[in-house]
């Protein structure tokens, strides 16, 4: 190794810092990726919940009835 390469290097990784970019990057993807995944699982679950209300409301006020003792009884 020349001294180029030794000052490209990184501190505690070893890595050039090119390499040390890649895998970066690759962790934004990964990260992005699984945002994207949660965001439409909420939007699934939310519509859900939404047209539940819509369909039947004594049945959905009955389920929030037992989700707020639940949450209630947790604390």
């Amino acid at each position: 190794m020349d001294v180029k390469e030794a000052s490209a290097m990184t501190g505690p990784s070893g890595l050039p810092d090119d390499q040390l970019g890649l895998e970066s990057a690759s962790r934004r993807t990964q990260a992005n990726q699984f945002e994207t995944q949660l965001r439409s699982s909420i939007a699934r679950l939310s519509a859900q919940l939404r047209q539940t209300t819509l369909e039947a409301p004594l049945r959905s006020l009955f389920l929030a009835f037992v989700f707020g003792v639940w949450v209630a009884r947790r604390r």
